[in-house]
């Protein structure tokens, strides 16, 4: 499929921008785990029978640590292997941003997500911290911009998607309860003035 001339300029345009993502954050990737950090690896190697009781004591939904599981044992637990595996999220988080502004606003707001989620010194920091907060980041961008589709272009497709993107964020991060009920109450708002069932 060949793509129209806006596509594949926006698309070098991101490709650059997760350039700069990565050498902004390559300085730090080395660096030694913080208190939190230590905590994640520490639960995520135990055997996965073992998550459940560990993250009720930790009060972590478990999807992240399943991920990470999965990353040390293919990779080991060093600092610059799990801070990796965060760098890839936080590579990733970039063209979603492109996407999720481009969705929601139009090309010229994805290129603006995009340049802010290479740049922001926040995702710049997360993204190589073995924590979750860079990929609940790019799933709630994710999770919202197919909210949007959804409601658009009724698409039975996006409403799956975007289901399931808010269940993986919430199963990241409690914070993603908050923006799932606040996303559903505004559905609800809008569906109650417009009418619409």
């Amino acid at each position: 499929v060949r793509l129209p001339g806006w596509a594949r300029r926006d698309s070098v345009v991101v490709g650059l921008f997760c350039l700069v993502a990565l050498l902004l954050r390559v300085p730090t990737i080395g660096r030694a785990y913080w208190i939190d950090e230590a905590i994640s690896v520490g639960i995520a190697s135990h055997p996965i029978r073992s998550l459940p009781p560990l993250l009720r004591n930790d009060g972590s939904p478990p999807l992240w640590y399943l991920l990470l599981h999965g990353w040390l044992l293919a990779f080991g637990p060093s600092p610059v292997s799990t801070h990796i595996f965060s760098l890839i999220i936080g590579l990733a988080v970039v063209p979603v941003a492109y996407w999720a502004g481009r969705e929601v606003f139009g090309r010229t707001a994805g290129l603006a997500a995009a340049a802010l989620a290479a740049t922001n010194p926040f995702l710049v920091w997360y993204s190589t911290q073995t924590r979750m907060y860079v990929m609940v980041a790019g799933l709630a961008a994710a999770a919202v911009a197919l909210t949007v589709r959804a409601t658009r272009r009724r698409s039975w497709t996006a409403v799956a998607a975007a289901v399931v993107a808010y269940a993986a964020l919430d199963y990241t991060h409690y914070w993603g309860l908050y923006l799932t009920a606040a996303t559903a109450a505004v559905l609800l708002v809008r569906a109650l003035r417009t009418g619409d069932r």
